[in-house]
């Protein structure tokens, strides 16, 4: 076995008993230096305080930003070992901590672009205020929203332990709850599409004035006789 496994690698790393002269690019000595170099490079550029244009630092071992306050394009953060965004305040496209272990956003005010924090340990989004595009939480820890008053795009909340809405007022699209332990919806106003509240306990919609449509399962607790009559037409049940 090992003797075939030794015929393999040299036949992939030889050919006519010569090295093939890219295979110089796959050695792991090569790959560790690209690495560092990479992240020489992060440590370098967060040393500033505004980047113009996109940041990739995905799959890099960084820990925090830096200066960083910034960034006009996207921001790739994925699978970094990020806890705390510490003074950055916007980011002006898309902004990626899928599968981070983000904690605290810290000075983040705006994203003018997609968030997702799916898959991460956040609980809270402290002070941020608005998300342009989508708003991804589903598989987060989150419990309640903070700061956050509006989502342009749909916003993903289903399988989390979010309680509370905080000061949240509108959802440009579709809206997931499902699998939540949500009971009332607070201050939000208005949902440009639909609202999923399958398998909770939601029994007050709040503030809601305006929303394409509200799933619902039919042992929900949510009194429909109760809601004024523009939204009781809105209620589908799902089975």
């Amino acid at each position: 076995m090992i003797e075939d496994i030794d015929r393999l690698v040299s036949s992939i790393l030889e050919e006519d008993n010569e090295p093939k002269k890219y295979n110089i690019l796959f050695t792991p000595r090569r790959v560790e230096k690209r690495i560092k170099d990479k992240l020489e490079w992060a440590k370098r550029i967060l040393q500033q305080e505004h980047i113009e244009g996109d940041l990739d630092l995905s799959h890099l071992p960084i820990t925090d930003l830096g200066n960083l306050k910034s960034v006009t394009g996207d921001l790739d953060l994925r699978h970094t070992s990020i806890t705390s965004l510490g003074s950055l305040k916007s980011v002006h496209s898309w902004l990626d901590l899928r599968d981070t272990p983000i904690t605290s956003l810290g000075s983040l005010e705006s994203v003018v672009g997609d968030l997702n924090l799916s898959n991460t340990p956040i609980t809270s989004l402290g002070s941020l205020k608005s998300v342009g595009g989508f708003l991804k939480l589903s598989g987060s820890r989150i419990t309640d929203l903070g700061s956050l008053k509006s989502v342009g795009g749909w916003l993903d909340l289903s399988n989390t332990p979010i309680t509370n809405l905080g000061s949240l007022k509108s959802v440009g699209g579709y809206f997931f709850l499902t699998n939540t332990p949500i009971t009332d919806l607070g201050s939000l106003k208005s949902v440009r599409s639909w609202i999923d509240l399958c398998n909770t306990p939601i029994t007050n919609l709040g503030s809601l004035k305006s929303v394409d449509g509200i799933f619902i399962n039919k042992k929900s607790k949510l009194d429909i006789n109760s809601l004024p009559e523009h939204l009781k037409d809105k209620v589908y049940f799902y089975y």
